[in-house]
């Protein structure tokens, strides 16, 4: 009868666990900056889902009451820039306040993810949504800020948006009743993927 010797490496030895946990970091550092990619895609498909409801609840509010929401805007000139944030009791329809700025019937036009929300303006210190949604008085985009806007006040079928032509610095007239925009992460307003205009 024949003894099998054994085989005394019962392990792996100090090259090969080096050479795994090389390929492991190497594969790491390739993934990390993708998530991050995706993750940016994300917020921006995000900010233009809500410009596109933004524009679809001012149409049904355009329907409902045949005008713009001046008082909620606080009478804006024809063309003059807002934040959108001002018209959250308006869309939302669910308090007093909304019957005091152009939802005298109190018609919900649209709902708002919570982590959306926030109670006072957004800035730095004001980065979460409030404790109690109830007390909640604006709403902000993916990177926590105002998504902006502008009305056809003169009813022109026209208004003035940032060129999205990033060599073009002046603003243009677009034939549109309305436009929303989120100006984005770094703030720049000429970010075509979220804007309700071509």
């Amino acid at each position: 009868m024949r003894v099998m010797k054994r085989d005394k490496r019962s392990g792996f030895t100090l090259v090969e666990l080096l050479v795994v946990m090389t390929i492991v970091a190497i594969l790491m550092g390739l993934a990390i900056p993708g998530v991050g990619i995706a993750f940016e895609a994300a917020k921006k498909a995000q900010a233009g889902v809500v410009v596109n409801q933004l524009k679809v609840a001012m149409t049904n509010y355009k329907t409902e009451y045949g005008r713009w929401p001046v008082y909620a805007l606080q009478n804006p000139e024809p063309d003059e820039i807002l934040e959108a944030g001002m018209l959250y009791y308006m869309l939302t329809g669910t308090e007093e306040k909304s019957k005091q700025m152009d939802n005298p019937r109190r018609i919900p036009f649209m709902e708002f993810n919570l982590k959306d929300l926030r109670q006072g303006p957004p800035d730095a210190n004001n980065v979460r949504p409030p404790v109690n949604p109830e007390d909640a008085d604006t709403f902000v985009d993916p990177w926590n800020r105002e998504y902006l806007m502008v009305f056809d006040l003169d009813y022109d079928n026209r208004v003035l948006v940032p060129s999205l032509n990033p060599n073009l610095e002046e603003d243009v007239y677009m034939n549109t009743s309305m436009a929303f925009w989120s100006t984005g992460a770094d703030g720049d307003v000429r970010a075509k993927y979220i804007a309700t205009w071509k």
